[in-house]
């Protein structure tokens, strides 16, 4: 199956931030949904058209958002802090930023 559509999602306590790429129109949907509501970001992610593959950054918010992914049958990826690629010279950018470019 060829993912055409790739999601990124910064994830915090406080809110998530979101961004999916439709690979084949050049489409970028952003939102930002306030609390820390996992069921409203998989209701968003669910809005999407498959195929899609979505991930966020392990971090202090844990594998809650994957793990009830997982049983809705959603396709969304942790990865570590460690694998992710930076020249020591990119400064941490802002929520909208990371989802956006880190593709």
């Amino acid at each position: 199956m060829q993912v055409i559509r790739l999601v990124g999602l910064d994830v915090h306590a406080a809110q998530t931030a979101g961004a999916m790429l439709d690979r084949a129109s050049g489409e970028i949907v952003a939102r930002t949904i306030r609390g820390r509501s996992e069921r409203e970001v998989l209701t968003w992610l669910e809005s999407f058209e498959r195929p899609w593959r979505a991930v966020y950054e392990a971090g202090p918010t844990g594998y809650g958002l994957a793990r009830a992914a997982a049983e809705r049958g959603l396709e969304v990826a942790v990865c570590a802090p460690g694998h992710i690629q930076r020249h020591p010279s990119e400064r941490v950018g802002l929520s909208d930023e990371v989802c956006v470019w880190s593709w």
